[in-house]
């Protein structure tokens, strides 16, 4: 997790001194400084969490699934892509996607539904964690599948892709779509040097294309745009977001501190159990106090990355403090979801958001690991259980055959 924070840094922290330094709140040698000190605290953090859980160095995906857990693993991936696809064709369908694209993409006509959006892992109904959990379990026995069936996995990956279309969704989440299989197939194939060069240049091709024509979209595709303006306003969710962080510090915006904790650690209680448990969305909050704005229909989130999170909360001494928790946190994550196979399919998405997160806030990210732990309880749990049945039906098998042959 250290390389995906170290590009997290670069990506929404460091890119910022280079192209936006004019538009910093405070001054470029100070901002430097600080992101400094958050990454060494960052580093400082994974560190005691190494010496605490030890080095994890490799993938124990040896010995590979048995055919036992990978027809379980595809019995678990066709029931829940159908129940998936049921969802999608109640919701329109493909007319559905159409309308995300060209409606929900360009306009962030969804943010109108600020409600269920501020309420997103902070209290959900039982439903919708369950549905949190089931996603969760898909990616890890999506990669069990993987391994034994490449080519039926494909087609299984590609189908899920889908259906999570007739949803708005943030660019960055469906680049993470993407990268799962590629990261499948690096970690379990190991191509040679040439292929994995090949394929990262196409992956960036398609990238980019893509974020060019949405970025097209976003402006306005009847009008005539330059190529500068696209690579603009690409450029501008990973540049811009430490302007407002520098804002948080230079006019000392503080939260509630007490409330972020036990956000933090109530956060799976459901609100239908506690009506009023305390709400804490730093980025929609952030929004509301740099713009007067309440983030809907119109409008879109202001984000401030981690460092202005960590200012929100705790003063200048959030860039020691949070990255200490950012750091424990992520090499947690690494160590309890690289152990072996059955979770290598969470590690890989947790591996992405290490990187997305830094732009925007560590309270998601740590409710996002946390349940992504759980989950991967839950796979092998189930992995268990599945062995210890077969076991005891092997077993019951070979003493009926000795007593009949006896």
């Amino acid at each position: 997790m250290t390389t995906a924070a170290s590009v997290g840094f670069v990506l929404f922290l460091v890119v910022p001194i280079l192209g936006y330094s004019n538009l910093l709140a405070i001054p470029v040698h100070e901002y430097s400084m600080f992101v400094m000190l958050a990454y060494f605290s960052f580093l400082v953090g994974a560190s005691m969490a190494r010496r605490l859980l030890g080095e994890q160095t490799t993938f124990d995906i040896v010995p590979s699934p048995s055919g036992a857990q990978a027809n379980f693993a595809a019995v678990f991936c066709v029931v829940w892509l159908a129940i998936l696809l049921m969802e999608f064709f109640v919701k329109g369908g493909f007319a559905r996607i159409e309308d995300v694209f060209l409606g929900g993409w360009a306009h962030m006509q969804v943010l109108a539904q600020i409600g269920e959006l501020m309420q997103y892992y902070q209290g959900l109904s039982p439903l919708a964690m369950a549905k949190i959990l089931f996603n969760n379990m898909f990616w890890c026995f999506w990669v069990v599948l993987y391994i034994k069936m490449p080519k039926r996995a494909l087609i299984v990956w590609v189908t899920y892709v889908l259906v999570n279309l007739s949803d708005y969704m943030a660019r960055s989440t469906l680049l993470g779509l993407v990268l799962v299989p590629v990261l499948t197939y690096l970690t379990v194939n190991r191509p040679s040097p040439i292929r994995v060069a090949m394929l990262t240049t196409i992956l960036l091709t398609v990238t980019l294309v893509f974020f060019s024509w949405e970025a097209s979209v976003r402006l306005g595709l009847p009008a005539n745009l330059s190529r500068e303006q696209i690579f603009s306003d690409m450029m501008r969710d990973a540049g811009n977001s430490a302007i407002p962080a520098t804002m948080v510090l230079s006019q000392n915006i503080r939260g509630d501190l007490e409330n972020y904790f036990l956000t933090m650690a109530t956060f799976l209680i459901p609100r239908s159990i506690w009506k009023d448990k305390p709400l804490e969305q730093y980025n929609y909050g952030i929004t509301y106090q740099l713009t007067g704005l309440i983030v809907g229909q119109g409008t879109s989130v202001k984000t401030s990355t981690m460092l202005g999170e960590a200012w929100y909360y705790f003063g200048w001494s959030g860039a020691i403090w949070l990255m200490l928790l950012f750091g424990l946190s992520a090499y947690i994550y690494e160590n309890l979801l690289g152990r072996n196979v059955y979770s290598l399919g969470l590690f890989f998405k947790i591996f992405y958001l290490t990187i997305i997160y830094i732009r925007s806030t560590f309270l998601t990210y740590f409710q996002t690991g946390s349940i992504a732990i759980l989950s991967a309880l839950v796979v092998v749990w189930l992995v268990h259980m599945l062995d210890r049945k077969r076991d005891h039906l092997q077993h019951t098998s070979a003493t009926r055959r000795a007593v009949e042959s006896g």
